[in-house]
């Protein structure tokens, strides 16, 4: 089989992004997800994206580099926005991704914005397989049962998780750990069993009011160079648990700085860039 792709990147975050309608998708199984994926024998990518357009709609179904399936991308979101307007001619579309729809806008900069709608705090959404007092107030000891003294160092404040699509736990640190302490850290909680469907885990630094400093780990891919519905995620907590104030905030992530604004109706919108990098084909 013959596949053909685009390459993009938002903020050092990649992907390999197939056209194919619905019924093709079904051809492509987990492993050849990770064939493509993969970084020496494929492709190379964070995450897959396939979509098919239908009028003003996109419809995407987006995959982790393991092959396992993920409700929903914002930097490939972005990356769609902008391979619409390159091939297509569109500055405005919404993307249907597992049930939901996620409106998309070029803007005149080049930038692209994504609303990732109301975040959910709700057990069930995040995927919570018992029951927890408060998803703002999660305990590493009562909770998760998990010793802290591989957090104290970095002074952890708070942790709570919430859905914006996807599944997040977010760690506020006093100072950010090296990314090795973040890769290690980071596999151990998205894997952790309170977690039915993994979750991908976000360790930040409130630097001011307007400004966060953000490290990933995503669940079935690792460590990133950004992640842009974990921005999302990261601001709606902090200002959920009082820790910013303001209506916009900047996520500063390894990749690049993200901007994140909260709309009149409490949904979230993420504005930032996104890159073609080339086309091609891959036999699998």
């Amino acid at each position: 089989m013959i596949v053909n792709f685009h390459k993009m990147q938002a903020l050092g975050n990649d992907f390999v992004i197939v056209e194919h309608h619905y019924s093709e998708q079904k051809l492509f199984t987990k492993e050849s997800i990770m064939a493509i994926s993969h970084r020496l024998y494929g492709v190379g990518c964070d995450q897959m994206a396939m979509f098919y357009r239908e009028n003003c709609f996109v419809h995407a179904s987006f995959f982790n580099n393991d092959g396992g399936e993920a409700e929903i991308c914002g930097n490939a979101s972005r990356c769609l926005g902008k391979l619409m307007k390159r091939f297509y001619g569109m500055l405005r579309f919404t993307i249907v991704a597992t049930g939901k729809d996620y409106d998309v806008q070029v803007n005149n900069d080049d930038t692209v914005s994504v609303n990732i709608g109301r975040p959910s705090i709700d057990g069930n959404s995040i995927g919570l397989s018992k029951k927890i007092a408060d998803p703002l107030n999660i305990s590493l000891k009562h909770d998760l049962q998990m010793e802290g003294k591989k957090f104290s160092k970095w002074g952890l404040n708070r942790m709570a998780c919430v859905s914006v699509g996807n599944p997040h736990l977010v760690l506020f640190l006093d100072k950010m750990p090296p990314i090795e302490k973040v890769a290690e850290m980071g596999m151990v909680l998205s894997l952790h069993e309170l977690f039915s469907n993994g979750i991908n885990v976000s360790f930040v630094k409130i630097i001011s009011d307007g400004l966060m400093e953000q490290s990933s780990f995503e669940r079935g891919t690792g460590l990133t160079m950004a992640c842009g519905s974990g921005a999302c995620a990261t601001a709606f907590l902090a200002r959920e648990l009082g820790l910013i104030n303001g209506r916009s905030v900047v996520v500063r992530q390894r990749g690049g700085n993200l901007a994140i604004e909260f709309k009149e109706d409490e949904s979230v919108m993420q504005t930032g860039p996104a890159s073609y990098v080339f086309s091609g084909s891959i036999e699998l």
